[in-house]
């Protein structure tokens, strides 16, 4: 039986959660709905300590903290379920840790470089970064790299590559509800009022008459999806296009949405149909995961002037039995995790306090993420492009170590941390006391959203 989901499509958001979680209290306040999924389409800025401006492409005058430390934190929650892809500015070592996707916050959810997931039976598709010719073939290699450039990692990280959307392209064709990215796809503007849009961004032109504008790694994916809708941002402006792919099928409804301020275009409320009714939940997508596993020799981490291992020529989607057994192995470890019989692949909740281990000493990038410890060792595959939790990788204070409260929270995140090391006697013969313990507090769960 189709139900209905009320979605909020945010474009930059630039950290600005409490204005944008006031502003969707508006609008429903104004127009009696409950929305039920907040979708961000890049520039999130989910920046956890000042730690993490060494990740950050932004100039130094312009770094903020702004809203998310608070949510990261626990002192607030977010009221409505957030998704959400990553743009040009953001933290890429907290992000870059979950590649795969993953909660950054309670309530708040990253897509990963690249991703599918199920939001209540609506199929959603998330493709982050931006494009950069230069880095399209090469390898994620940037959170494995002992030795970096840093002016260079950090915006080489958010860079799309051709695997991410090789990867992305294999869910065929009008399989997809909606996609979300932070770049426009190449050309889009063409499909809308592009006199009017040049009026309004007089220097957009030169790149619009040059067919420029927009990710060609995009105009691939809308090309080969043709999904029911697309969400973008990063130009800050409102612009909607209606393409026709020419086949007789349905168009995808493209819109872009500005940046988080007073009086711009920002925020809008779409009411889409879903494939069942219930609670919202979260879930993963089987035909997503057996295309991961499938394709998980086709990652590389050498740094240039390495290449990325060549995208073949004829490659066969996942078969039925293929994304059965990748359900199958989900579905072991969702249930461990609580999962209803009604949403067998239900994202395992975030648990425990906060985790942000130490900056790695000669790359600000590499950091490393329990949740995706979990979801490698889910699908029975190895880290290529990321890097395991170990015992040495001690959360940085004020930040508490990772600590799950059942059996089996420990062994979904495959990461305990360390113990605190005994007293230890200087030169001086001063004894240095064991940090104090944390204060008890309650453990970050998320409930399932709530559908009034």
């Amino acid at each position: 039986m189709a139900s209905h989901l009320n979605v909020i499509v945010e474009g930059c958001c630039h950290g600005e959660l409490d204005n944008i979680y006031a502003s969707i209290a508006e609008v429903e306040r104004r127009r009696g709905v409950k929305v039920d999924l907040l979708l961000c389409c890049g520039d999130f800025q989910s920046l956890r300590a000042e730690q993490d401006y060494d990740a950050l492409a932004v100039p130094p005058k312009y770094r903020e903290l702004k809203d998310f430390k608070k949510y990261w934190s626990g002192e607030k929650k977010a009221p409505v379920l957030t998704v959400f892809v990553g743009g040009n500015h953001e933290a890429s070592n907290f992000l870059g840790s979950l590649f795969y996707g993953g909660w950054v916050a309670p309530n708040i959810y990253y897509m990963g470089a690249a991703g599918c997931i199920n939001v209540g039976g609506w199929r959603l598709v998330g493709a982050s970064g931006i494009w950069h010719k230069r880095h399209y073939q090469l390898n994620h290699y940037e959170l494995r790299a002992e030795r970096v450039d840093v002016r260079d990692v950090i915006r080489s990280a958010y860079h799309v590559r051709e695997v991410d959307v090789f990867r992305l392209a294999l869910l065929g064709e009008r399989s997809v509800d909606a996609v979300v990215s932070h770049d426009w796809p190449r050309g889009v503007e063409r499909h809308g009022d592009a006199a009017g849009l040049a009026r309004r961004k007089p220097h957009f032109r030169d790149e619009m008459q040059r067919n420029d504008l927009g990710s060609p790694a995009n105009e691939i994916l809308l090309n080969a999806l043709k999904p029911a809708h697309w969400f973008s941002a990063h130009l800050h402006c409102k612009f909607a296009a209606l393409v026709n792919h020419g086949d007789g099928g349905k168009p995808t409804r493209f819109l872009a949405l500005d940046k988080c301020l007073p009086r711009r275009d920002f925020l809008q409320l779409i009411t889409v149909e879903r494939s069942k009714s219930g609670p919202v939940e979260l879930e993963y997508d089987a035909e997503w995961l057996a295309i991961l596993i499938k394709t998980h020799s086709l990652l590389g981490f050498e740094p240039p002037p390495a290449r990325a291992p060549p995208i073949p020529e004829e490659f066969q989607r996942p078969s039925s039995a293929d994304i059965a057994g990748a359900r199958a192995r989900a579905e072991k470890y969702c249930r461990r995790a609580g999962a209803p019989a009604e949403a067998p692949l239900r994202v395992p909740p975030l648990s425990g306090p906060p985790w942000h281990p130490p900056r790695h000493r000669f790359n600000p990038l590499q950091e490393a993420n329990p949740q995706t410890d979990a979801f490698l060792k889910m699908l029975g595959l190895e880290h290529v492009v990321t890097v395991p939790v170990t015992a040495q990788m001690r959360p940085c204070p004020p930040c508490k170590p990772l600590a799950s409260t059942t059996a089996h929270d420990a062994v979904f995140a495959n990461a305990a941390p360390p113990p605190v090391p005994p007293p230890t006697t200087e030169a001086s013969g001063v004894s240095t006391p064991p940090p104090p313990s944390p204060p008890k507090r309650s453990e970050l769960v998320l409930p399932p959203p709530v559908n009034d």
